[in-house]
């Protein structure tokens, strides 16, 4: 590494000849290949030490510029090698900036005081009064954020996250900021108390202030025209492009908020997409989506939730202020005009239609419809089961990934432990409705909803179908991957080696694990055993690796609990009718997805095509646009997958007369 040394004398009078000055040249620090051709109409103030300019091109707009220092004021910063800085009209100061970055037309760089880069700033989500404030910091994951945010009634585990994040805010505190190698920033205003990883692009930013630009070379982050940051951290491959006003707001992984979107007091997490609405006080689990005008989501808990246009909640009923929250479990979805009166709870997977004054608390039926039906709250339970586009949901979101460190721990399973324990209370919990139902009713009221006793009925339906379906999946899977040559073998290779997994199961902001391996972690770090960000990721690192065989631990106590099939006396004629079972499930579960797909192309479908036409001409329009339903590639793929299932089954029932016989 080459050791900076002062100017000659001569560079000295070629920079003055080029309108360079210096309070004080010999503050001023240079590579032993400096050229001072490369500088002109610059003012120095403060120690500066530059790097080698002249080397390096860039090409822009298809024009090529050399790496140089022109009409810029720098005062106390460092630039590194093959840079190219011209017209920053208000200057850089306090910043190092590393090799081959590319500044142009920019007002104003600055580190103004000491700074935290927006690390430490206090983010109130869901309850404006500021009951569930978190500390934002570069290395806060959505599970870490979820600690935060829903254990507060666990004050030993707050105290020692909050002072952890502390530590490590402390440790970045800087009167200097950076500026990451091959980094752009063009036409910008002014960018103040922030610090900018490598490779990043910032071009028309209007203001970034206090934040955390979290980029690298596999991860590059882009700010765009016209946007206005305060306090913002976002990372790798996110983008804040067309306008859009972020303040106090965490983005992580793969995130973009662009068309004018408005985000405040909020967290993101991986893959968020926000377009045209607005957000406010949110805890955005991954893949949370919101592509609309008049779009507003406000002090809730949600994940892989997908927002309608003009969807809506509030959480003031003019009491005792804006204190009231609400959580929208994974995978749901809110269709357009919906309304939410806080609070509330959704189950997974639900659709949402209509305005909902009465505070529906529906955690425990999942899959299901809610809609406004003259004034009320009607729930149809599980029926979401039959909705192909569930199943085109849950393939779409692994697609769309792309997170570069995998600080979000995410699971993509439509059916998990969690969701499949959930759609078992969901069918106790009909059952008990049922049960309650006096004789000829017809409906009954269920926690700010209202449920006919023949959806009930039908929704217990699904949620056996889902439930069989699921515990069979796993199953199958552990029959093909195990070795055995007799009945005895096979119990073997179907015995759980530990009891972790076999009890409930939570969704952590994402990441499906069993609580159990949760209230061990927060034992862990309540005692100072796990101190840092680092040993909480490596911890939760365990399960979700070891994701297969928990998940297997949790169906054989299932098996033998809900489906009659307890591995320890069982035989082969029973696992064979128990896989009959779930093989009719599955089938019917395709049958239903069928069904619901081929509506897409039902006459009904068809209305607005072949404007100038008979019915000749719309069902050629029609197909010319939409294409046929013997040929769509969802349908085919439906029609795979029962051909597969239908194959394994008959696979697995060969192996096990085989090798039990």
């Amino acid at each position: 590494m080459n050791q900076h040394r002062n100017l000659t004398p001569s560079e000295i009078n070629t920079l003055e000849s080029r309108g360079c000055s210096s309070e004080n040249w010999n503050t001023i620090f240079v590579h032993p290949d400096f050229n001072p051709l490369f500088c002109k109409n610059v003012e120095f103030s403060g120690r500066v030490t530059i790097g080698i300019l002249g080397e390096q091109t860039y090409s822009i707009s298809g024009m090529t510029k050399r790496s140089a220092i022109i009409d810029a004021t720098i005062h106390n910063s460092t630039i590194g090698n093959h840079c190219y800085i011209r017209n920053v009209t208000s200057g850089i100061a306090n910043y190092q900036i590393g090799d081959s970055v590319f500044v142009e037309n920019v007002r104003l760089i600055a580190i103004e005081s000491e700074t935290t880069f927006g690390n430490g700033t206090l983010i109130p989500i869901m309850n404006e009064q500021g009951g569930r404030k978190i500390p934002m910091f570069t290395g806060l994951s959505a599970q870490i954020a979820y600690l935060l945010a829903f254990y507060r009634h666990r004050p030993r585990l707050i105290l020692s996250l909050t002072a952890s994040i502390s530590a490590y805010v402390d440790s970045v505190r800087s009167s200097t900021g950076t500026i990451g190698e091959h980094t752009k920033i063009i036409n910008c205003d002014s960018i103040t108390n922030s610090a900018i990883g490598s490779y990043a692009s910032l071009k028309g930013v209007k203001r970034l202030n206090n934040s955390t630009v979290n980029s690298c070379n596999n991860g590059a982050v882009e700010l765009g025209v016209g946007v206005i940051a305060d306090s913002i951290i976002i990372n790798g491959n996110s983008r804040i492009v067309d306008g859009a006003i972020v303040d106090t707001c965490f983005i992580g992984e793969g995130c973009e908020l662009a068309k004018h979107f408005s985000a405040e007091k909020s967290l993101f997490f991986s893959n968020f997409i926000g377009h045209h609405g607005e957000a406010f006080g949110i805890f955005a689990g991954p893949h949370t989506a919101t592509h609309h005008k008049s779009t507003l989501l406000i002090s809730g808990y949600m994940s892989f939730l997908n927002a309608g246009s003009g969807s809506n909640q509030s959480n003031h009923m003019y009491k005792l202020g804006p204190l009231h929250q609400g959580v929208i479990e994974r995978g749901s979805k809110t269709s357009s005009d919906s309304y939410v009166l806080w609070p509330a709870h959704i189950g997974a997977f639900t659709l949402i239609m209509g305005r909902h004054m009465n505070h529906p608390d529906i955690a425990d039926l999942p899959y299901s419809y809610l809609i406004e039906s003259n004034g009320e709250s009607l729930l149809v339970p599980g029926v979401n089961f039959k909705s192909v586009g569930t199943i085109r949901d849950a393939d779409k979101w692994p697609t769309r990934d792309k997170r570069v460190t995998n600080s979000d721990l995410i699971t993509y399973d439509l059916l998990t432990p969690y969701t499949v324990g959930k759609i078992i209370e969901g069918y106790d919990c009909l059952d008990a409705i049922i049960e309650s139902a006096h004789h000829n009713e017809r409906q009954i009221r269920y926690n700010g909803t209202i449920i006919p006793i023949s959806a009930a009925e039908k929704g217990k339906e699904y949620y056996q179908l889902g439930c069989i379906k699921y515990i069979g999946n796993v199953l199958v899977n552990k029959l093909l991957e195990s070795n055995f040559s007799s009945l005895n073998e096979l119990k073997d290779a179907l015995s759980v080696r530990s009891n972790e997994g076999t009890s409930r199961w939570i969704d952590l902001a994402g990441m499906t694990i069993p609580e159990e391996s949760v209230t061990a972690l927060i034992a862990e770090i309540e005692s100072g055993k796990i101190r840092s960000v680092e040993q909480i990721h490596s911890f939760l690192s365990a399960p979700f690796q070891q994701y297969a065989e928990l998940s297997w631990n949790w169906c054989r106590v299932q098996l033998e609990k809900r489906c009659g099939l307890a591995m320890e006396t069982a035989t082969v004629q029973q696992i064979v009718a128990f896989l009959q079972k779930w093989i009719d499930a599955t089938q019917k579960l395709d049958v239903y997805f069928l069904e619901d797909a081929e509506k897409e192309f039902s006459q009904r479908t068809k209305i607005s095509f072949g404007i100038n036409g008979d019915s000749d001409v719309r069902d050629h329009d029609f197909a010319a646009v939409r294409g046929s339903i013997e040929e769509n590639d969802f349908i085919l793929k439906i029609h795979a997958h029962k051909r597969a299932k239908t194959a394994l089954f008959e696979t697995v029932c060969a192996k096990l007369q085989k090798g039990c016989s």
